[in-house]
């Protein structure tokens, strides 16, 4: 009996705790009719007329375990308890507070992209031209290059197979004249070609990918490689394919984003071929026009410049001084590790250099340089303790064990300046540190402080950079006026209007198995008062075993059972026994109320992942730093200020939107302006300010990606 009850408490918790999948496809659709469903619709949603997955779908779910201890103890007692009582109470469902009801549940997940496979290049060669054809080109170098794009040898120039088509259609149009080649080298308009893709370092790319094979730098005009018609022919082609190749990852990047990890479902923005042969081909400054291609975007041009910092910084980084572990510095402490503090920070571009090296090497006492530090007075020094919650155990340490420097003439209550004190301006340079690191600003120089700054290593944020520059490339040029962006890395979703951030607030994403997939889309609806719909699978596998042997456990747990004529009804008026899985006719779903799985309300956009916002009435995981723990849809920590900011260009205001949930009933409001929402991953992003902030890579996709840009064909794992 004890087994049996026991099983039946698993089985509710693992019912109560599963994603309506379906219910997003239903609910994306557009219908506003929120109150009345008819159970047609419901059914052929949960069966036959769910979007398609496609290759990029998110994993299926894994089975939800109950938990052990007091509180499945006390759901035993209470299943025994239910069994042996008459009452038809309607009791809120047992919800488990780290699991997000928003994915169908399996056994196991479906495993990622293990391999990356980028576009197969091909020869640049074409079918020869007729005799007669042949015979009227009498230039040197246009037959020269007539035979090198007709000649069957392995040597030919490698492109993708639209380009292929778009060289050869191109160079026929013009006759096989040369088109950045003259007598003696490169013509000028050749020259802006490579004088652009010269610069491709500073834009995230990699400058030699795009130096034609004859010439020996970016400085070569040419003028050896024009001595004969056939090498002339050569190198015009070469820097034909190199422009290409250029514009393509310019516009597009260098990746596919969709071939490394299932969980993009991205669309780069692209340029034909043809068109960027037409366009360079119009105009005078080609360079100019290549570097159009790249993005112009505030967070590309804040990455951009943050790469240049960067490697400037990258030479002197092996020779920055380590700062020694210790105690926990604060505001007004002295500490002879302040001295490398400033060097270090004067290295990062967060401190006056000239200041900080200055003050690192001035002397400590009655001869110090009095116009170097802020001011501190004696007497607060002995009231200045370290932070244990920043420092921790090892940081714990009082004033007295710290290095205090005395002026020997001063008198208690009087002023001490040296170099080695943590003054105001150097506690606003650490914060400043401390932000780019994802820590807590608190100008506390503790343990983790510490760690960041000997373990920033210039090299990795340089990759950083690189990747998230690429991730742009990505995006849609134009994100929108107003738009959503949940950036999955930094746990959380700003609103945008005009460039300008109007809202932030943190979210919760999916776990490691369950990631929230990258993807754009268009916000269409926000309902309030949701109801959560059971996966069909839930629902026919689970509920409907329980049905058959007690016919008012689904009214006892807080669902209503939905018929055929689309109305809610006792769950002991249906006659469970004569159904199977595949014939049973109703839906169950969890209606509106404060322990509904999905809160207050959810933000619909349309999509094949069954992603959305959303609330939650569990609220303490907002506290944590690292926040991945939904089967993939956005948990939003403030969903009612995030609806106003939303809904504020439609009319609506805090109060209205209070007394539509106050109604307790099943509402919602489609968005009149257009809404775009972005899911980004994103390890480097910039603030407000310009400010590069760098996150943990919590699904591993900084991997992926690298691995990627790094060989043709690359094992991802």
């Amino acid at each position: 009996m004890i087994k049996a009850t026991f099983r039946l408490s698993v089985l509710a918790c693992t019912i109560l705790v599963a994603m309506p999948q379906t219910e997003a496809s239903a609910e994306v659709s557009g219908r506003q009719n929120f109150a009345s469903r008819n159970w047609f619709e419901q059914l052929f949603t949960l069966r036959g007329n769910r979007p398609p997955q496609r290759a990029f779908a998110a994993p299926p779910q894994r089975t939800f375990q109950a938990p052990r201890g007091p509180s499945s103890q006390r759901s035993l007692r209470n299943t025994r308890s239910r069994a042996t009582a008459a009452t038809t109470r309607v009791r809120p469902p047992r919800r488990e507070e780290n699991i997000d009801p928003d994915g169908e549940p399996a056994a196991q997940a479906a495993p990622d992209i293990a391999v990356y496979t980028p576009t197969p290049l091909v020869p640049l060669k074409g079918a020869p031209l007729a005799p007669a054809e042949a015979a009227k080109i009498t230039d040197p170098v246009s037959a020269a290059l007539l035979a090198e794009l007709t000649a069957d040898k392995d040597a030919a120039i490698r492109v993708t197979a639209e380009e292929r088509d778009a060289i050869l259609a191109y160079y026929k149009a013009r006759d096989f004249i040369p088109a950045w080649v003259g007598v003696t080298g490169l013509n000028e308009r050749g020259r802006g070609l490579l004088s652009e893709m010269a610069k491709a370092d500073d834009e995230g790319l990699v400058a030699q990918d795009y130096l034609p094979g004859s010439l020996t730098s970016f400085k070569d005009t040419g003028e050896t490689s024009t001595d004969t018609p056939r090498t002339a022919a050569r190198l015009d082609l070469e820097l034909t394919a190199a422009a290409l190749k250029y514009a393509r990852h310019a516009m597009s990047g260098r990746t596919e984003p969709n071939k490394i990890t299932n969980f993009n479902d991205l669309n780069p923005p692209k340029i034909a071929p043809a068109e960027v042969l037409k366009a360079l081909n119009e105009t005078k400054d080609t360079g100019s026009y290549l570097a159009s291609l790249h993005p112009n975007s505030k967070a590309y041009l804040a990455l951009k410049s943050e790469l240049q910092k960067l490697r400037g910084l990258e030479l002197t980084a092996e020779a920055l001084p380590e700062i020694r572990p210790g105690s926990v510095i604060k505001l007004g402490m002295r500490d002879e590790r302040v001295r490398t503090l400033r060097i270090r920070l004067a290295s990062l571009g967060l401190l006056d250099s000239e200041v900080a090296i200055s003050s690192a090497s001035a002397p400590i006492g009655p001869d110090a340089d009095d116009g170097l530090d802020d001011d501190v007075v004696v007497n607060r020094l002995s009231m200045i303790k370290p932070d244990p919650i920043e420092g921790g155990e090892e940081g714990i340490a009082t004033a007295a064990s710290l290095t205090v420097a005395s002026t020997g003439t001063a008198p208690v209550g009087g002023v001490i300046k040296d170099a080695t004190l943590y003054d105001a301006e150097l506690m606003q340079s650490v914060k400043a540190f401390q932000r780019q690191e994802g820590l807590k600003p608190d100008g506390i120089v503790g343990n983790r402080t510490l760690a960041a700054f000997n373990d920033t290593s210039v090299p990795e944020k340089i990759e950083k950079v690189l990747l998230n520059m690429e991730r742009i490339r990505w995006l849609p040029r134009n994100l929108g006026d107003r738009y959503v962006l949940v950036n999955q890395p930094a746990f959380e979703v700003r609103v945008v209007e005009n460039d300008v951030e109007i809202h932030r607030t943190n979210v919760v994403i999916g776990t490691a198995t369950n990631q929230t997939p990258s993807f754009s889309d268009v916000m269409e609806t926000i309902e309030f008062n949701p109801y959560w719909y059971v996966p069909r699978s839930i629902a026919t596998k689970e509920m409907l075993p329980r049905s058959k042997r007690d016919p008012g456990y689904l009214t006892r747990s807080g669902y209503e059972v939905v018929n055929a004529r689309g109305q809610a009804v006792s769950s002991r008026s249906v006659n469970w026994r004569k159904y199977s899985a595949q014939t049973m006719p109703v839906s169950v779903r969890q209606p509106p109320g404060r322990s509904n799985a999905l809160g207050e309300m959810k933000f619909l956009f349309p999509n094949s992942h069954a992603v959305y916002l959303h609330d939650t009435p569990s609220k303490s995981l907002f506290r944590r730093k690292e926040r991945a723990f939904s089967h993939g849809c956005v948990r939003v920590e403030n969903p009612r200020e995030l609806a106003e900011v939303l809904l504020r260009p439609d009319g609506w205001t805090e109060g209205r939107i209070a007394s539509a949930i106050a109604t307790g009933k099943n509402n919602g409001v489609k968005l009149k302006h257009r809404l775009d929402v972005h899911l980004v991953y994103m390890t480097a992003w910039p603030d407000e300010d310009g400010t590069i902030r760098y996150y943990d890579d919590v699904y591993g996709r900084d991997g992926k990606l690298s691995k990627a840009l790094a060989g043709k064909t690359a094992s991802l794992n």
